[in-house]
């Protein structure tokens, strides 16, 4: 069915507007398409920035109708005529013709007009009327960036860097308070996800009501940026992580009969009692060393129970500490010897 004719069309949901087109290879082509679009760099301008301004969620990938290879041509003229999908109001075709590969052709035609103009001088050299003119447009009468890059024939950085005032500094201008960008905060984010979830608001609305790009929108609505549950650690209270340690020191229950207990995973407990879980506390994370302890962690040690690391875990300390207390270089104990380390080739012979 992959290498199956047929014509297909990508939909925006929000607005209805679509694109028409057809291969001998529908579905593959279909999966080029999106590939392209989710990459930013999809040939169609007109499309590209739709799906970067609606998000992927808003669109819809579909075959019309398979065909035969004869046929192609044909039936893309046909729904190409039918949806009017050349109207920008309608669609995002540019070709009115099918199969001519209007995306490529007409852009570069459009791309050697501009440059034609620049080299003749013909595009619009910037001066102080001019800059004044950008700033006035962008900030009273509502014109995005991207209208005055193409009125103006100049770059989007260079449009943006003069209206915030980066260049052709003027000591004077203020940038309007309404188009300075919103600094997010995660309040700001969760009303913002709190706002769509509600539903009867696009993402370019929410934009427009932040003053944010719609790609930061975008990504804090599916969850890709200011994502509490990504980026927050799960932290343990000192209370239970003792009382974790406690119980395992006691040697009485397992790791999985701990877990059961308390009913957490017990990936947890293993983590907790071999140190690898951050554990809160409000004076200090590390339980003191008591003479008790210390003769525990020396017997269990010198029983073979338990490895150096898990004694730290069990015990709240580090390894290194654990391993002065074995060696008998803190707490010092007379009578007590340290247990040899063992000879792990002599062990293998």
């Amino acid at each position: 069915m992959n290498n199956k004719a047929g014509i297909y069309e990508i939909k925006n949901l929000v607005d209805g507007k679509r694109y028409i087109g057809s291969s001998k290879a529908v579905k593959r082509r279909i999966r080029e398409h999106k590939l392209r679009l989710e990459k930013g760099i999809h040939s169609n301008v007109y499309l590209n920035s739709a799906y970067k301004e609606y998000g992927s969620q808003n669109f819809s990938f579909s075959v019309l109708e398979y065909v035969t290879e004869d046929s192609l041509i044909e039936r893309e003229q046909h729904f190409i005529d039918t949806y009017s999908v050349c109207d920008r109001e309608k669609g995002y075709n540019i070709a009115t013709k099918a199969g001519s590969g209007g995306a490529y052709v007409k852009m570069g035609e459009r791309h050697r007009t501009l440059a034609s103009k620049n080299k003749k001088g013909k595009g619009k050299k910037l001066n102080w009327e001019l800059v004044k003119e950008i700033r006035e447009k962008y900030n009273n009468q509502g014109l995005t960036q991207q209208k005055l890059t193409e009125e103006y024939s100049v770059s989007f950085s260079t449009i943006s860097s003069i209206v915030r005032n980066k260049i052709w500094v003027d000591e004077n201008y203020k940038l309007s308070p309404t188009k300075k960008k919103t600094r997010l905060s995660w309040e700001i984010a969760k009303e913002i996800r709190e706002l769509y979830s509600a539903g009867n608001i696009t993402q370019k609305r929410i934009a427009a009501i932040y003053n944010v790009g719609i790609d930061a929108i975008h990504d804090i609505v599916n969850g890709n940026s200011w994502n509490e549950q990504k980026y927050t650690r799960k932290i343990v209270l000192q209370e239970q992580a003792e009382q974790i340690r406690e119980l395992y020191r006691d040697g009485t229950k397992s790791q999985a009969q701990i877990a059961a207990e308390l009913n957490i995973p017990s990936s947890t407990v293993h983590k907790i009692i071999n140190k690898r879980t951050k554990v809160r506390d409000d004076q200090d994370q590390r339980k003191k060393v008591t003479k008790e302890n210390v003769e525990k962690i020396r017997r269990l040690y010198n029983e073979g129970a338990h490895t150096q690391k898990e004694l730290g875990g069990i015990f709240g300390l580090t390894q290194t500490a654990v391993s002065a207390i074995i060696r008998n270089e803190i707490w010092r104990d007379e009578k007590y010897l340290p247990k040899r380390k063992r000879n792990k080739r002599s062990e293998n012979v």
